[in-house]
């Protein structure tokens, strides 16, 4: 009777474990998948509420050279090296306190010394009563389309300088 009953159920919560342990490995699966493929351009990482990285995702060495817990260590510093991050640890602050940032640029120094610019998107978690568990973020390396745009302006600025010297060329004769 009742052990024949218990038994059946437990069953059947042995069964519907077993779907969502087969759901949860081909979902992990595709998420591995997924950020195997970002590898190249991107790399994930996350804030305590301190503003302490905690976290970079292994693609990190892919884009600047370090490997993850070398970079949590240098990340502070990071900042300070590049001109154009004013503003940038703000953002971070923000972030960190539970304000949401539009996605912004940071300038990063590479390992070897170059120059790379990342876009980065933050979201910072909260726990049910508002508080900050975590900040996430996704870095995506724009270094290429940045040198693009700057090789442009460069190609625009030669353009006039050739147009005014024909110009007075053309006055002269």
């Amino acid at each position: 009777g009742y052990t024949g009953v218990l038994s059946k159920k437990l069953d059947q919560k042995m069964s519907q474990l077993k779907t969502h342990q087969s759901r949860l490995k081909k979902s992990e699966k595709q998420y591995q998948r997924l950020v195997d493929a970002l590898q190249e351009h991107y790399f994930f990482y996350t804030y305590d509420p301190a503003c302490k990285l905690v976290y970079a995702s292994p693609s990190i060495y892919n884009i600047l050279g370090y490997h993850p817990d070398e970079f949590q260590d240098r990340f502070p510093d990071c900042m300070d090296e590049c001109s154009g991050n004013q503003g940038v640890r703000k953002k971070i602050q923000n972030s960190c306190s539970g304000i949401k940032q539009a996605p912004y640029e940071i300038e990063i120094p590479h390992k070897n010394g170059s120059s790379r610019y990342l876009e980065v998107t933050e979201e910072p978690i909260l726990d049910q009563d508002g508080n900050v568990l975590s900040v996430e973020g996704i870095a995506r390396d724009i270094t290429e389309r940045k040198q693009a745009e700057k090789d442009l302006i460069q190609a625009q600025i030669s353009l006039q300088k050739a147009q005014k010297m024909e110009t007075i060329g053309t006055l002269a004769s």
